[in-house]
């Protein structure tokens, strides 16, 4: 996943004594988080999901309704086709080349796949 890293103390009025404390503010937060993802495993999941929908919303409509409409509902590869207006064979193609296209994204923004 996407390593960041930031300076605790430019947002305090105080400097951190120890380390420690933050690690142990994110153990505290983790009783926050009921699905037992701990906060690191939350904050990469939303920087995912915003990286994915940055890529998505770059993308021309007929690919990403014809993406959202596949992987986001989990509608058949004929019902996509249907509704977008196309063959199945374009949207079948369609779609691999915007898994290839966001694979090359994410890669690009530092997500390890």
């Amino acid at each position: 996943m996407k390593t960041l890293s930031f300076d605790i103390e430019t947002y305090s009025d105080q400097p951190l004594a120890k380390t420690g404390v933050y690690a142990v503010s994110l153990e505290e937060l983790g009783d926050s988080f009921s699905d037992g993802t701990t906060p690191e495993q939350a904050f990469d999941a939303k920087m995912l999901d915003d990286a994915i929908n940055r890529f998505l919303r770059a993308l021309p409509d007929d690919a990403r309704n014809t993406f959202i409409g596949r992987y986001y509902f989990f509608d058949s590869l004929k019902e996509v086709a249907t509704y977008c207006g196309m063959s199945e064979a374009k949207a079948k193609s369609m779609l691999y080349r915007t898994r290839q296209s966001l694979k090359a994204y994410l890669v690009k923004e530092g997500f390890d796949l």
